[in-house]
């Protein structure tokens, strides 16, 4: 049956529809798209990884030197996953994105137990690892699932389901859908990614200036905010008050839109 033909890797990151950062946030309705973007900082505030339900894969509780799963109702073992939040570049605005085993498995070739066990190993003292840092300054296909919780509660968060930095899948997008090839012009990161409240700026950036990437210093909390489906946990709450505002802001967007019909003449 076609609905039963599983999609190759590379065909999954170009048959998904494009769009650009901006474009996401006006989705109505759930879907994966892909974009072309740059990475250009991580942000560790809320670690790198958490602890996971062995059997389920659900976010665990740590209760001394044990694990509660509340989905299991019980005791288990846990395993670390990565969950990585970024952010991340196109010519049209920012984007705060978080990636989870699926994506970053087939990138860093490690699981998060390996590279944990590596850092314990060293004993250098950073509170992450330096693998990440090869994502920076770095442009990449990205799979976005815009969900439920994006759009209905204006969730500026998206989870990367798929990731691919192949320069053959790269090319073969950019020549599809007729996109510039900047790959070797960096980033202004002296443009911050980010307005005065931490929220991703909608303001063009020009990829063709000069920048150093910028890495977020490691916060001291490792709390991390899970999200839904079987690979992930649940998501944190967004405070009420800054969704509010965002929220009126984009009815304002939306609203101050004119749409200019073509001249009969």
């Amino acid at each position: 049956m076609p609905s039963q033909i599983k999609l190759s890797f590379e065909e999954e990151i170009l048959e998904a529809p494009r769009m650009t950062i901006s474009d996401i946030s006006y989705c109505t309705e759930p879907c994966t798209v892909s974009i072309l973007a740059k990475v250009i900082e991580i942000n560790y505030d809320n670690g790198w990884m958490y602890n996971s339900c062995f059997k389920c894969l659900k976010k665990v509780e740590d209760v001394g030197n044990k694990f509660y799963c509340s989905k299991c109702s019980k005791m288990v073992k846990s395993i670390k996953r990565y969950k990585v939040n970024i952010y991340a570049i196109d010519d049209s605005g920012s984007a705060s994105l978080v990636l989870f085993d699926g994506s970053l498995l087939p990138f860093i070739g490690k699981n998060a137990e390996e590279l944990q066990a590596a850092m314990d190993e060293a004993a250098h003292g950073q509170g992450y690892p330096i693998e990440l840092n090869s994502m920076i300054g770095e442009f990449f296909m990205l799979n976005i699932d815009v969900t439920q919780k994006n759009i209905e509660d204006n969730w500026q968060t998206y989870t990367v389901r798929k990731l691919s930095h192949d320069q053959a899948i790269i090319s073969k997008y950019r020549l599809k859908h007729n996109i510039e090839d900047v790959q070797n012009k960096n980033c202004d990161a002296t443009q911050s990614a980010h307005d005065d409240q931490g929220t991703p700026s909608q303001q063009p950036y020009d990829l063709s200036k000069d920048c150093t990437p910028r890495v977020n210093d490691p916060g001291a909390s490792t709390e991390v905010c899970g999200k839904r489906d079987s690979d992930v946990a649940d998501l944190a709450s967004q405070d009420e008050g800054e969704r509010l505002q965002a929220s009126a802001v984009k009815k304002k967007l939306k609203m101050a839109t004119v749409k200019v019909e073509p001249n009969s003449n």
